[in-house]
């Protein structure tokens, strides 16, 4: 059984579908979410000002694109930091 996601991974996997628009129906299986979640997240997210509903689609705004870009910027950074430290820790496991 894989790990609870965090709201961080659920926000974040609601942008990535939502980068070029999409209903909400397929949202919530882009996102692998609940009807539940699905509306709750919606409703926050549209509320505060990252999404919009036009035509029975769900779109980012330029707020959300913006949040999408500096998210995607974190998760390259902490994948670079991920691969640094694991070279550090190879190198003193090969040191003792």
């Amino acid at each position: 059984m894989g790990r609870k996601r965090d709201k961080f991974d659920i926000i974040y996997s609601i942008f990535k579908a939502s980068k070029t628009g999409v209903k909400k129906s397929k949202l919530a299986n882009l996102a692998n979410l609940s009807y539940e979640l699905k509306k709750k997240y919606l409703l926050t997210l549209i509320n505060a000002g990252y999404m919009v509903e036009r035509d029975g689609m769900y779109y980012l705004t330029n707020k959300g694109q913006e949040y999408l870009k500096q998210i995607e910027l974190y998760l390259l950074y902490k994948k670079k930091l991920q691969e640094i430290l694991d070279d550090i820790l190879g190198e003193i496991r090969d040191f003792n």
